[in-house]
């Protein structure tokens, strides 16, 4: 990052808008009480089902999104520009961010915690193991890079979304004495399917959007990208969680709350309550990390069948700079 910092300025051509646009404040406040009051109401609606403080906090949340969106289209300068979601291509791929982001966020949060309680690693140790699922991240956004030009966006964004889908059922699908090989090959395949789709939606949102809004259309890729992260900890983490305390009703205390609560616990109980209690715990969050996944699962097969009629027009290679002066324009101006 320092040597970023020093080269960029010298190395990097400054684009200033000639409108000497301000930025928006009250635009942004109100974003910001609209994402807080709705992964709040998420996390109520997951953890205490139908109750009035979710919802008051779900109202609430959607009213501010309705007044910023409102603001948005009304201001000289806005935040976001909404009139770029008219274009279905371009809200396909800014969902695509969205959705690999909200399904692999919260999930990896989820497998690190799985690494170092349930078999015991340490955070050095669990993020060594993790390793390989870095590499298939680049794998997949190698192989969105090179295919984009001869396969059309439909087709390869929804196998890439395929493929994490796939991981996340096989996630679902563990179970406390699974192999570590087998639970990170299948966590390796969500994160290529992310290296996929994340590549390809962030060529498109540039393809899609005309050459002078093509700042915005970064702007709105890397919001939404943020976004679905943030509701993926609170929604993911809130399943596991509520999964994990329902399945450990009957222990009280910080054992029934989490599992790591439950393995500090263990080392103050006689041998034979210990082992008990941590089989207990240890299978419960591993059927919140499957309940969990299963509904990653479930985001990406949606999003994977919508993409496929959203984008069905778009031919092979959109996005790169051999399709026109419209698209090299995008591409120069990033």
């Amino acid at each position: 990052m320092a040597l970023l910092l020093l080269t960029g300025p010298f190395l990097v051509p400054e684009f200033r808008d000639p409108r000497n646009a301000r930025f928006d404040l009250p635009g942004a406040a109100l974003s910001l009480l609209a994402v807080l009051g709705l992964v709040h109401a998420a996390k109520r609606a997951v953890e205490h089902g139908v109750e009035p403080h979710g919802m008051a906090a779900l109202v609430l949340g959607a009213a501010f999104l309705v007044l910023f969106v409102v603001r948005q289209r009304r201001v000289a300068y806005p935040l976001i520009d909404v009139s770029l979601f008219a274009r279905p291509a371009f809200g396909s791929a800014v969902g695509g961010n969205a959705a690999v982001s909200f399904a692999a966020a919260g999930m990896g949060l989820l497998t690190f915690t799985f690494l170092q309680s349930v078999h015991g690693l340490s955070p050095l140790t669990a993020a060594l193991w993790a390793l390989p699922t870095f590499a298939t991240t680049a794998l997949g956004a190698t192989a969105g890079g090179l295919l984009a030009p001869r396969i059309r966006p439909a087709p390869l964004m929804a196998t890439g979304l395929a493929v994490g889908a796939a991981g996340f059922v096989l996630v679902g699908l563990v179970d406390p004495d699974t192999p570590l090989p087998l639970f990170i090959g299948a966590y390796g395949l969500i994160s290529m399917g992310a290296g996929v789709v994340g590549t390809l939606a962030n060529s498109l949102v540039l393809a899609t959007a005309p050459p002078e809004r093509a700042g915005a259309a970064a702007g709105v890729s890397e919001t939404s990208a943020e976004f679905g992260a943030a509701l993926s900890i609170a929604a993911l983490g809130t399943v596991a969680t509520g999964v994990y305390r329902s399945a450990m009703a009957d222990v009280g205390g910080p054992a029934g709350e989490t599992v790591s609560g439950a393995v500090a616990t263990a080392p103050h109980l006689p041998e034979a309550e210990a082992a008990v209690l941590l089989e207990t715990a240890f299978a419960a969050y591993t059927q919140g990390l499957n309940t969990a996944a299963l509904t990653g699962a479930t985001v990406l097969g949606i999003l994977a069948v919508t993409v496929l009629v959203a984008l069905r027009r778009l031919p092979a290679g959109t996005g790169e700079a051999s399709e026109g002066s419209e698209t090299e324009g995008a591409v120069d101006r990033t």
